[in-house]
């Protein structure tokens, strides 16, 4: 097998990382005041091909409906490797009091996909800031509907991979 592992100083790869820290946790909650439910991620899919093509990636939008892919092609002759992040919201009612609780009735991020989509946008910009290190080609994608077991195979049957 291949060895996909990069070279990369892992002080350097620390500090890609503490750069991005504010931006990932002000995206996050933004994502958290602004949730979609399973199916009608629109705000949040433009949301997420916009920043990826900010960073010279391909961005393929409506895959299985809403979703979006960023690709980080490295180098051309390398295989891929996907990192995949679930967008979509619970019908459920946010009990936060902070600032950036949900501005939706009857709908939040109740189990950290407002997260899990942040980190992966952390991930792109890191990763795409590093990409003359990298030794394989980045698919970043981003699946709709996850909380109603419709999105993965969505995305599957419009053509992933």
């Amino acid at each position: 097998m291949e060895d996909l592992s990069t070279r990369i100083e892992p002080r350097a790869l620390a500090a890609s990382v503490d750069a991005v820290m504010d931006e990932v946790i002000e995206l996050r909650r933004w994502l958290h005041a602004h949730p979609e439910p399973s199916g009608e991620e629109y705000e949040t899919a433009a949301t997420v091909a916009r920043r990826l093509r900010a960073l010279g990636l391909e961005v393929r939008e409506g895959v299985g409906g809403t979703g979006v892919v960023g690709l980080l092609c490295a180098r051309p002759e390398a295989p891929w490797l996907a990192l995949r992040a679930d967008m979509d919201a619970l019908p459920v009612t946010d009990e936060k009091t902070a600032d950036y609780r949900s501005r939706r009735d009857g709908c939040a991020h109740a189990c950290g996909h407002d997260a899990h989509t942040a980190m992966l946008l952390g991930a792109a910009i890191v990763l795409a800031g590093l990409r003359e290190h990298l030794r394989c080609n980045l698919a970043f994608v981003f699946q709709p509907a996850e909380e109603t077991c419709a999105g993965a195979a969505a995305m599957l049957a419009d053509g992933l991979f």
